[in-house]
């Protein structure tokens, strides 16, 4: 496994599967595309990984990049980095609510849409779509990372297990979305209880890393 990072995320995603070479007659006989899976910690600082042994151990075995994300507004909240990642773009909602909430997709979509950015929200979903490629949400918190431009993902799987099952059976690959928000809405929390939520984030990685395929990407 591997761990990606970096402004191009979009295109680095797109690319796992649209750049790899195709010869002909390879579609017949070549097995599944390992999976993809992308998993987003927000509110996850550097302070916070000393106390996190799985992800440690995992970083010191993946390429590892670091990435400030820039978003329409002065503080990248969790929701407007959850739309960046969806349109490779700087992006705006005012809310920021973590996650984000049903219903307020296409309200998300043309705020961004007229912002100086021009911001296209679900482009990554959309692209992914229409390389034939699955998009799975571990839940409808997550569902938002891989959606496409009408906020649709191909299917929402409650538990990761399932997920990964249901991503390894697809001929076309697929891209498994997670989001971890335990650690976001600690506003100058007690460092024994910030200690506590990133101890059981790492756990919940240790739980994941265990049942993703050793061929799978993991972002």
């Amino acid at each position: 496994m591997t761990l990606r990072r970096g402004a191009a995320l979009l295109a680095t995603v797109i690319c796992l599967f649209l750049c790899l070479p195709t010869a002909a007659g390879a579609a017949a006989t070549a097995p599944n595309r390992a999976p993809v899976v992308l998993i987003a910690v927000p509110g996850l600082q550097w302070s916070d990984v000393t106390g996190m042994p799985t992800l440690r151990g995992f970083v010191a075995d993946a390429a590892v990049g670091e990435l400030s994300v820039k978003t329409a507004g002065g503080v990248t909240r969790c929701s407007a980095g959850i739309l960046a990642v969806t349109a490779g773009n700087r992006t705006a909602d005012s809310h920021g609510n973590c996650p984000i909430l049903p219903g307020t997709w296409q309200t998300l979509r043309d705020i961004n849409a007229h912002t100086k950015y021009r911001t296209t929200v679900g482009l990554l979903g959309t692209a992914l779509r229409h390389a034939g490629v699955t998009r799975i949400g571990v839940g409808y918190d997550a569902a938002p990372l891989l959606a496409d431009e009408n906020g649709a993902v191909d299917h929402v799987i409650p538990t990761y297990s399932q997920a990964m099952a249901d991503a390894e059976s697809e001929p076309k690959g697929a891209v498994v979305a997670v989001l971890n928000p335990h650690l976001y809405y600690l506003l100058d929390p007690d460092p024994a209880q910030r200690a506590a939520r990133a101890a059981q984030v790492d756990a919940d990685l240790a739980g994941m890393l265990a049942t993703t395929p050793r061929d799978a990407t993991v972002i």
